[in-house]
């Protein structure tokens, strides 16, 4: 497997007018929050897609779900309130939450919703008082 030496991550918002998305390979792409209204215009969508803020995803979460439903986008790494709305995607694995990988959030949220913990290096932490 051959792996990209760039990565992209993409926000959302007045810097993103103007700018060549599908010069860029979706394969290595992050595309983030309310951008996907912005791909849908140019018919160009990342493989990764994440969105951690709660109010976002209450509002969105029906849009960031047809993303997957229409087969948009590959990978979710998202607030655990998306499955509030849509615990069909529990245990998908084309869903995950910061819920499954922080310690902190998983015994406060991800295992009253049913979320399975998975232990992740990019999570860990050295504060063990959480």
């Amino acid at each position: 497997m051959q792996v990209a030496d760039t990565a992209y991550v993409i926000g959302n918002g007045p810097s993103l007018k103007g700018f060549d998305l599908k010069r860029i390979d979706a394969r290595y792409a992050l595309g983030m929050n309310a951008a996907y209204r912005f791909w849908r215009e140019i018919n160009w969508y990342p493989k990764h897609y994440c969105c951690l803020d709660d109010q976002m995803i209450e509002t969105h979460h029906a849009q960031i779900n047809a993303l997957y439903e229409d087969g948009l986008v590959g990978d979710f790494f998202l607030h655990g309130k998306f499955f509030e709305f849509h615990p069909d995607k529990i245990g998908n694995p084309a869903f995950l939450s910061f819920d499954q990988v922080s310690t902190h959030w998983h015994s406060r949220r991800g295992a009253r919703m049913g979320l399975a913990f998975q232990e992740h290096p990019a999570f860990r932490t050295s504060d063990t008082g959480r």
